[in-house]
């Protein structure tokens, strides 16, 4: 007989995971209709459940009852133990949506941004790597383009 060896990895326990979300309703129910991803955010919430930590959600603002439709919760209230409302006075603080952009609608595809507005790319080395990658897109694939030449992929491409 065959003798395999594994190794086994004590999973780490996660004591407290913050998440970020756009709207809760009373049920601890989150949306991310103002976030420019969806991430982690439901894998961290199952994570820390799991590991029996808590959840706690930094929101925009709060809904009623049953307040977001069905299909726009994200994150279901049952893995959420707590939620912060960030005062509208301070969302430009404690909430943009990146570190210079406070909440652009094109970053959530609310709008589309207008051709004049995106900014002509210089011809150099990396906008050359970028065209011939964008040889290899086809129509209607979906490609995780992440920072630093990749960022050059996805404006030859738009």
């Amino acid at each position: 007989e065959t003798c395999h060896k594994y190794l086994l990895y004590k999973a780490l326990p996660i004591q407290v995971a913050i998440i970020r979300a756009t709207t809760a309703d009373s049920l601890g129910n989150l949306s991310l209709e103002h976030e420019s991803l969806f991430c982690d955010q439901k894998i961290m919430a199952m994570a820390a459940r799991n590991s029996g930590g808590l959840v706690l959600a930094q929101v925009k603002r709060l809904s009623t009852d049953h307040g977001i439709p069905t299909r726009s919760v994200h994150i279901p209230g049952a893995l959420v133990d707590c939620v912060v409302v960030v005062d509208e006075n301070e969302h430009d603080s404690y909430h943009p949506m990146s570190y210079d952009t406070r909440y652009d609608p094109v970053l959530t595809n609310e709008i589309r941004a207008p051709k004049d507005t995106i900014n002509r790319i210089a011809l150099d080395h990396r906008i050359i790597i970028a065209r011939r990658a964008c040889f290899v897109l086809k129509p209607n694939n979906i490609v995780n383009l992440g920072i630093g030449l990749p960022e050059s992929v996805a404006a030859v491409a738009s």
